[in-house]
């Protein structure tokens, strides 16, 4: 069949046979209840767009909002690490004391 200078074809069973299919709403609202879901028939493209619209909107609230969260990880170990062996290092390589040091008397070195 030509329309409008386009070629346009039918479904065809096994023995070329034009095949006829009718929409059955009450099947496909049973499959959406039994889904959860809904049913909505396109054929009025404002109320289909108003709908899954709220769906969406709907949607976003429930299922985001419970999904997020933070995970961090601890990164004190490396400055503390860094600090423990600068103080190991002012201890032991420096020939100055500091006046704290001093005080600890860690080698017996006061005299008596």
């Amino acid at each position: 069949m030509k329309r409008g200078g386009i070629v346009q074809s039918y479904k065809k069973d096994e023995s070329g046979q034009t095949v006829i299919t009718r929409m059955n709403e009450e099947t496909l609202k049973e499959i959406a209840s039994l889904t959860n879901g809904d049913y909505i028939r396109g054929n009025v493209t404002g109320e289909v767009t108003e709908k899954v619209s709220d769906f969406l909107q709907n949607l976003d609230q429930t299922e985001f909002e419970a999904r997020q969260f933070a995970e961090y990880q601890s990164q004190f170990q490396w400055f503390l690490g860094l600090a423990i062996l600068l103080l190991l290092a002012d201890m032991f390589l420096l020939e100055r004391k500091t006046t704290w040091m001093k005080r600890l008397n860690l080698f017996n070195e006061r005299k008596k």
